[in-house]
């Protein structure tokens, strides 16, 4: 998804190129808070991706043997599942944190400090 940024008296707008709809709630936002929702869009592609990776692998990697093919089955593919599965539920950013901090125990990713 692409991004739209607007600049107006040292204020930003973030917009999505795609459904026109404004990333923040306040019409105007200060350079530390547009970093904060670029940082916070990033960091959640990066958790999904890291859980596609997980859940999914090897399905859509190209795996190279004599010949190079995208390793494909329909009845393997099973994130998007459980993405539709978690969206329905309460909680949502909890229940994919919950998922990326098992992954990352798993894989010892990152060191994360739990909340005092």
């Amino acid at each position: 998804m692409g991004r739209e940024i607007r600049m107006k008296d040292g204020m930003y707008s973030i917009r999505s190129t795609v459904s026109d709809e404004q990333l923040h709630d306040k019409e105007w936002i200060t350079e530390f808070e547009a970093k904060e929702v670029l940082i916070n869009d990033a960091l959640r592609t990066f958790i999904n991706e890291v859980i596609q990776i997980d859940i999914d692998f090897p399905n859509g990697w190209v795996i190279s043997t004599d010949k190079a093919f995208i390793h494909y089955n329909p009845k393997e593919v099973k994130f998007y599942d459980w993405h539709i599965e978690i969206l329905e539920k309460e909680n949502y950013s909890e229940n994919i944190y919950e998922k990326f901090n098992e992954i990352n125990k798993k894989y010892k990713i990152f060191e994360l400090e739990e909340d005092e």
